[in-house]
């Protein structure tokens, strides 16, 4: 597997997100969100908009995502069996590190 495109990018809040990306969330009530339970990150990517506890599926050896000048990839989103993303998440941070993996 390869990564490119490694950018750091925020995690922002569901209240930070245009209508138009709320859309993509149809899942998520609007209309209560904030109230306690309906709480969500997000993050943009490359134009996109990405739910950070929705898609995220653990990266572990069996996944094959190698370290990446010296990072450890901590998450990885599948978009097709070929490519997708993978998160590196500081735990102390706002902020995540984004790369986007294809298959070599």
């Amino acid at each position: 597997m390869l990564v490119k495109d490694i950018e750091t990018v925020e995690l922002i809040e569901g209240e930070e997100l245009t209508d138009d990306e709320r859309k993509w969330f149809d899942y998520i009530k609007w209309e209560d969100y904030g109230d306690g339970e309906q709480r969500g990150l997000f993050f943009r990517y490359k134009g996109k908009v990405y739910d950070y506890f929705g898609q995220l599926e653990h990266n572990n050896p069996e996944n094959g995502v190698p370290d990446t000048d010296g990072i450890r990839w901590t998450w990885i989103i599948d978009d097709t069996y070929f490519t997708g993303l993978v998160i590196h998440d500081g735990l102390d941070s706002a902020e995540i590190k984004v790369g986007r993996w294809y298959s070599s």
